[in-house]
């Protein structure tokens, strides 16, 4: 069985994309698989199934509206959920259970199938174990070294400008939501736009800053941030909790060794690891046709920590460059981020960045987005563990021009089928793009490079785990 915190086709983000395609790849080596998933839906109850068969697969989805969010605790433990997992369990009776993420779900399910005897593995797809922010990242953008013990997460939450949960049980509203009948009653009866306003008010929201520069305002020449003792217990708890439950599996496995190794910093062990396999795409043939515009390419989400804004900071510097087009492929989920972000482009660069909006998971439709450009932009603010779409342009003979951090240097190299920069550094971007905009040779010899990368394909990945299985049932 696996356990994730979303399926396709309604989840696309890459831990969901991974999950899906190993799941079908065991399929294909005579292995059944079963999804318990996470899903949102606003027209059903919370924590109502919805099964399914997708491509061969039995899916059953959980609806979690995080409409349960009462407390600090509630962010990572369920009841609700464990105790449905556990039921299905008990009806599906697996011989073993592979978490893929434990986000939306809850935390303590590792402990559900230790109890009833089932073997598992966990595959760490980002840093939420040891961050509640998921991504390492601090409010102004900085890369966060670890939790040292929660006391990282305080400092972290206390002089953060986004939502956190910070309910007074001395306030009329906050007593009303910490009764269990109230809030029973609530979660059956009221409309959702009405229990998204009360999360709202509860959770002092407030808007996340466009880029790292508005963040760095917002948070500089503020005064020292005070820690009370229960924020400390309660941070604490959390990352003695989730190792606990890291603890429970068999193994631990980890497709880049840059997350391995940032987890066995910090206290985790007992980890594999096995490097990503992803359905490979077909090559792009090599161009005997006279180039024209250099294609510069960006597949992703159009956000902040996918660094977005750092492509249009670096683009505004190539604005004397008339030799080359930019498509973007992703979607916008913070227009008001993307409405500042596009604002700052310069009118004579305006015309040449083209979006192409979300795109379907399909071969075909892969295929044609990655052989119509020339080198692909990875310009991710966080470090990445392995990054889906470097391993599909590479795949395809694309070179990449990356961001250093992360998992992202174990597959781009540097001079050879891409070249690697820091995103932090303004203009550092834009000299990469420079020498391929100036020389046709140093792109015709990246991609000479990126042709002849090999990528670890998703059968042979299943393989591996499939391995793994074999040790521990």
């Amino acid at each position: 069985m696996f356990v994730s915190h979303g399926l396709p086709p309604k989840e696309l983000g890459g831990g969901e994309i991974y999950t899906f395609t190993l799941a079908k790849a065991l399929l294909k080596l005579g292995i059944e698989v079963v999804v318990f998933s996470r899903t949102v839906d606003h027209k059903k109850r919370d924590y109502s199934i919805l099964k399914e068969n997708i491509e061969g697969l039995t899916v059953y989805r959980i609806v979690n509206n995080y409409n349960d969010i009462y407390s600090f605790f509630d962010l990572f433990i369920n009841r609700h959920i464990a105790t449905k997992f556990n039921e299905l369990l008990k009806y599906e009776q697996p011989d073993i259970v592979h978490y893929q993420h434990l986000l939306g779900l809850s935390g303590d399910l590792p402990q559900v199938s230790k109890l009833l005897g089932i073997s598992s593995v966990l595959t760490l797809h980002d840093y939420w174990y040891i961050c509640p922010r998921v991504n390492c990242l601090t409010p102004d953008n900085k890369i966060c070294s670890g939790p040292s013990y929660g006391y990282n997460c305080v400092a972290c939450y206390c002089n953060n400008p986004n939502p956190q949960i910070s309910i007074s049980n001395s306030s009329f509203l906050g007593r009303l939501v910490l009764n269990r009948q109230i809030r029973s009653a609530a979660r059956r009866f009221l409309p959702q736009p009405v229990k998204d306003f009360i999360k709202r008010y509860l959770f002092n929201t407030s808007p996340q800053p466009s880029n790292a520069e508005n963040a760095a305002e917002q948070t500089s020449g503020t005064s020292p941030f005070v820690v009370l003792p229960h924020q400390i217990s309660e941070y604490f708890f959390r990352y003695f909790f989730l190792q606990n439950q890291l603890s429970l599996c068999a193994y631990i496995l980890a497709p880049s060794k840059y997350i391995k190794s940032k987890y066995e910093t910090n206290g985790i062990d007992n980890i594999i690891y096995i490097p990503l396999g992803i359905e490979l795409l077909p090559k792009k043939p090599k161009s005997v046709e006279k180039r024209g515009k250099i294609v510069i390419g960006y597949v992703g989400n159009i956000s902040q920590t996918k660094g977005f804004s750092v492509l249009i900071r670096e683009l505004t510097k190539l604005k004397d460059y008339d030799n080359f087009v930019v498509f973007v492929h992703g979607q916008v989920y913070d227009k008001e981020y993307f409405r500042q972000v596009m604002d700052s482009v310069p009118d004579n660069l305006r015309d040449r960045i083209k979006f192409r909006g979300r795109f379907e998971r399909d071969i075909g439709v892969l295929k044609n987005i990655y052989h119509n450009m020339d080198v692909l932009i990875f310009p991710s603010v966080c470090e990445e563990n392995a990054p889906l779409v470097v391993r599909e342009a590479l795949s395809c003979g694309v070179p990449v021009v990356g961001s250093f951090l992360g998992g992202v240097p174990e597959v781009v190299a540097d001079g050879k089928n891409g070249f690697l920069f820091d995103p932090f550094i303004q203009g550092a971007l834009a000299d990469k793009l420079k020498l391929v905009l100036e020389d046709k040779d140093v792109l015709d010899r990246l991609q000479e490079g990126a042709q002849n990368t090999e990528i670890f394909s998703i059968d042979d990945h299943a393989s591996e785990i499939l391995n793994v299985y074999r040790q521990i049932s």
